[in-house]
């Protein structure tokens, strides 16, 4: 094996890394995941399961160009001390590109309830980022700081409610790119890659 992915900035080798081995290894990472792990969710480029282990991490497994990857490249290519601050975005703990399946090892963050503060605070979110400035005096009053965080996010962001979870009652956008673009695409693979040759590249539907 080349590489072991990536972790975190300053980060020692993590315990789980032995535990993916047999993903890493596998003909087809996401039917080893299928048949050996418990499966949480999928959604339209992604699917979620439990880590083996660890009860407050989960896998996500992709073989699209799935977004919340580059935004996991952005985070981990945070600081430790900057990623510490950066509470709306999730802890990312691994990431790799396996024959051109991306996996990473994250936190599991739990949905949010409708008719909550932070309920509200999404909605209102969802409405400054379309337009509605407004709005943000709605959402600094459940998540201060929310709107200095999402003027740093780059390109359109996918406004979805289920690309918001939450840590507790913090409010955290799990989600807000929809797919890597596809001049980004190749070295954000490279970055991540574990073996083998270089996949071919699905492009994302229109």
């Amino acid at each position: 094996m080349q590489s072991f992915g990536r972790r975190p900035n300053g980060t020692a080798k993590m315990p789980h890394e032995e535990v993916l081995s047999e993903l890493i290894s596998a003909e087809c990472p996401i039917e080893w995941a299928f048949a050996n792990l418990t499966h949480v969710d999928s959604g339209t480029a992604a699917s979620i399961f439990d880590h083996p282990n660890e009860p407050g991490l989960v896998l996500r497994v992709s073989d699209y160009p799935d977004g919340w990857f580059r935004y996991a490249d952005e985070t981990l290519s945070l600081d430790v001390e900057e990623a510490n601050r950066c509470s709306f975005r999730p802890v990312v703990h691994w990431m790799g590109d396996i024959d051109g399946i991306l996996v990473a090892v994250t936190e599991r963050l739990e949905p949010i309830d409708s008719g909550t503060p932070l309920a509200t605070a999404v909605e209102a979110a969802m409405a400054a980022l379309s337009g509605d400035e407004e709005r943000w005096l709605d959402v600094e009053r459940d998540a201060p700081g929310f709107r200095a965080f999402c003027s740093k996010l780059a390109g359109r962001l996918d406004l979805r409610p289920t690309n918001f979870l939450r840590r507790g009652d913090q409010l955290v956008f799990n989600d807000p790119y929809s797919a890597i673009p596809f001049a980004m695409e190749d070295s954000l693979r490279e970055r991540y890659r574990i073996g083998g040759n270089a996949p071919t590249r699905k492009l994302p539907s229109p």
